[in-house]
């Protein structure tokens, strides 16, 4: 008796280290996989990049939510409709940051992703009378981030303004303190520019 019951307390202890063991495990891999995602979401933004590829190959509209839940097509909607939708992140003076809440039809799959990391638009609204614009690149144009420009320029935000052709040359003009420096490239159609502190934008100008 004294045999049996030891055995049975034996395999008692041995089955409630082993449910430790396995509690102990599921956590640290719980932890580990929430700080490997942490890490790669603020490094590489893999939310957005998620949504980003599983809608990519989509020709359909993209819609934005309404205050009250509807989705519209941009085009339909009417600047109170606009105003309405915005969701405000941050204001000061000068300086507003909103977002809108987006969606693209592309499949059960794109959707499912949609609605699990969501996907938006940052609408930033900025007043020329309080901040002044600059233009700010490597020599040559070398490769940098925004970030890099901010740091570097200490500046108060920063925004990727420009696109590249495949050898890495930008696609348009650039001009910095009134000096042009980058040729004008044949098949753009739109130009964005900062002139007397001001940012404009708008369709290419045609050749006369």
């Amino acid at each position: 008796m004294l045999s049996l019951r030891f055995f049975a307390e034996k395999n008692s202890c041995m089955l409630s280290l082993n449910r430790r063991w396995l509690k102990w495990s599921l956590l640290a891999l719980l932890a580990c996989g929430v700080a490997t995602w942490a890490v790669g979401e603020l490094y590489f933004n893999l939310g957005s990049n998620l949504v980003y590829l599983s809608v990519k190959d989509s020709r359909n509209t993209l819609k934005v939510r309404l205050k009250r839940g509807v989705w519209r097509m941009p085009t339909d909607l009417t600047p109170a409709d606009l105003a309405a939708a915005l969701i405000e992140r941050h204001a000061e003076r000068g300086l507003r940051w909103s977002t809108l809440r987006v969606h693209r039809e592309a499949g059960l799959r794109a959707g499912m992703v949609q609605r699990l990391f969501g996907a938006e638009v940052h609408v930033m609204t900025i007043s020329p009378e309080r901040f002044d614009f600059m233009t700010s690149f490597l020599p040559k144009f070398a490769l940098t981030t925004a970030a890099e420009r901010m740091e570097s320029e200490n500046l108060w935000f920063s925004i990727t303004a420009n696109f590249r052709d495949p050898k890495g040359k930008p696609m348009g003009w650039v001009y910095h303190s009134g000096v042009r420096v980058n040729a004008p490239f044949g098949d753009w159609s739109g130009c964005f520019f900062v002139k007397e502190g001001k940012p404009w934008l708008g369709a290419k100008i045609p050749a006369r």
